[in-house]
């Protein structure tokens, strides 16, 4: 299964699904290189031997991934009543396609964890966690099925290596330096790159365990200010009847998960 994510991808630099007006012409530039980045891991799936291949679109709204334009071959999954929803045991491995690092990452192109305006932080057991962390508990959690490669700027590759191992296959599309200059490879660069990626991802599968988790999880999250925690709690507690999640600050909110239903609280 591949989910796909607006941030990360190739020539993106900015929080264009969420920000931009429609009708800005800039919004099918980003579709259309989002796509692109998703067609050339299709391909690399399929000449690494794969049989099928499944697409989320999990950006903002889900609405990124332009379908005319889409490699036929593959079969798209919705729902999001929980994140990878559509997973199961039937699936040797997830790739994780325009992602980004965490929130209060330096050296990272859109750092953020779900939300860049609220400046989330999670924990996981009590070990900070971003959206690669989220993503790898829910494939391991009831599946079992592993994390096999992560494309997105070079923070964002050495959050993915630290925390599922050197053996996972990460592809670069942008980078940003130690003084904060972002560069961005042109497609003629990335999607051969995210091709050989995905192939050699999985034909290496054998390779690739499912992340480590042990629940019940202890999740906690810090919002920026006690004015923002108020509003989420309160939005949440109208609209989650069943929301786990307990205050533990001005400013954070803690729970102890029995599932990944609320996993991202």
């Amino acid at each position: 299964m591949i989910a796909v994510d607006t941030e990360g991808p190739t020539g993106v630099n900015e929080y264009w699904a969420r920000n931009l007006k429609d009708g800005d012409p800039k919004i099918e530039y980003y579709r259309s290189l989002l796509t692109n980045d998703v067609n050339a891991t299709i391909e690399g799936c399929f000449q690494g031997g794969a049989n099928e291949v499944y697409l989320r679109d999990d950006g903002f709204r889900d609405r990124n991934v332009i379908l005319d334009d889409l490699d036929p071959r593959v079969k798209l999954v919705s729902g999001h009543d929980f994140l990878l929803q559509g997973l199961d045991n039937t699936f040797d491995g997830v790739i994780l396609v325009g992602l980004h690092a965490m929130e209060g990452t330096n050296q990272a192109v859109l750092p953020h964890t779900w939300s860049s305006s609220r400046r989330r932080q999670y924990w996981f057991n009590g070990q900070p966690a971003g959206e690669i962390a989220a993503y790898a508990v829910a494939a391991s959690h009831q599946h079992s099925v592993p994390i096999i490669m992560v494309t997105g700027c070079n923070g964002t590759c050495s959050e993915a290596t630290e925390l599922l191992g050197r053996k996972l296959t990460t592809v670069e599309v942008k980078s940003m330096s130690k003084d904060g200059a972002i560069t961005l490879y042109p497609t003629e660069i990335t999607f051969p790159r995210i091709v050989a990626g995905a192939k050699r991802a999985v034909q290496q599968l054998e390779e690739m365990k499912p992340y480590p988790v042990e629940f019940p999880l202890h999740v906690r999250l810090e919002l920026k200010d006690k004015e923002t925690t108020d509003g989420y709690i309160q939005w949440r507690k109208e609209n989650k009847p069943a929301w786990p999640g307990r205050r533990a600050g001005d400013n954070a909110i803690e729970a102890e998960l029995l599932d990944i239903l609320h996993l991202i609280l």
